[in-house]
């Protein structure tokens, strides 16, 4: 009898603890609601200056396109077009295989652990975990989690 009667008021406890959080998620939808045309009118100016900065660096590089110069220095700041290198791409596969079809060393040959093969095969009960060099398996804390029922 004793132990139902915990059980429930831990239950209870727990009931009240969510209706909480469900609570303070609400006030906070609320307040983002709230938030939203608070900041409405900032964020259309926001939107207006970000546009207007986008122009005004299109003027600048205009400009240094115009001097034919690669920098132009000016007491706040500097505008210049910096030299870029060449992009590699690489095509690994079709380069290997040139590689492999002209005997030039530009590709190793590597040596992969296959994890899930191995862990399948220790699972199974085909090699002891004990006995593999190199492997620790660590007990994890068990996750807590809640869900809570739709607020609206």
């Amino acid at each position: 009898m004793v132990m139902i009667i915990n059980t429930l008021n831990y239950q209870k406890v727990v009931e009240d603890r969510l209706q909480l959080i469900k609570k303070h998620k609400l006030d906070i939808m609320i307040l983002q609601r709230q938030n939203e045309e608070l900041c409405k009118e900032n964020n259309q100016k926001i939107n207006g200056l970000n546009e207007s900065i986008i122009n005004l660096e299109q003027e600048i590089k205009n400009l240094l396109t115009e001097s034919e110069q690669k920098k132009i220095d000016t007491s706040v700041g500097y505008a210049s077009f910096r030299v870029m290198p060449d992009k590699w791409i690489y095509d690994d596969k079709k380069i290997i295989d040139w590689c492999e079809n002209n005997d030039l060393p530009y590709y190793k040959i590597e040596k992969i652990l296959k994890k899930q093969e191995l862990k399948k095969a220790i699972e199974s009960g085909n090699i002891e975990a004990d006995t593999v060099e190199g492997l620790q398996i660590e007990k994890q804390e068990p996750k807590f989690g809640y869900k809570l029922k739709e607020i609206i």
